[in-house]
């Protein structure tokens, strides 16, 4: 029972890490569930301008990127993420916001 719930962790913690597959897009989305109100707060602090360029490592699902490129005109997104899994996520969930915004990008090792 000790060794199940050992590889069980070990398990969530290489999806933690680095998610794949349909288990790592039900995790960024459920990590962006829970991490809403903190990810609002964090974006409220950064005093975003016009022309400003943000480079966020770790975007995850991307679900937050419209509520930044909302803040102000011409601003340049940079995101990096391990995941390729994250990676599409986030280019599914801001598809229409790549379609308009030639400053947005998004990259993977």
């Amino acid at each position: 029972m000790k060794s199940r719930y050992i590889r069980e962790m070990k398990t969530i913690a290489s999806q933690l890490r680095n998610p794949t597959g349909k288990r790592g897009v039900e995790l960024g989305a459920e990590m962006h569930e829970k991490n809403f109100y903190m990810i609002q707060r964090a974006i409220a602090l950064m005093e975003v301008k016009d022309g400003d360029s943000i480079l966020e490592i770790g975007h995850g699902s991307g679900a937050h990127i419209p509520c930044l490129m909302d803040l102000a005109a011409d601003i340049c997104y940079t995101g990096l993420e391990i995941s390729e899994t994250m990676k599409e996520m986030a280019e599914l969930n801001n598809s229409q916001s790549f379609a308009t915004n030639t400053l947005l990008k998004l990259m993977t090792d």
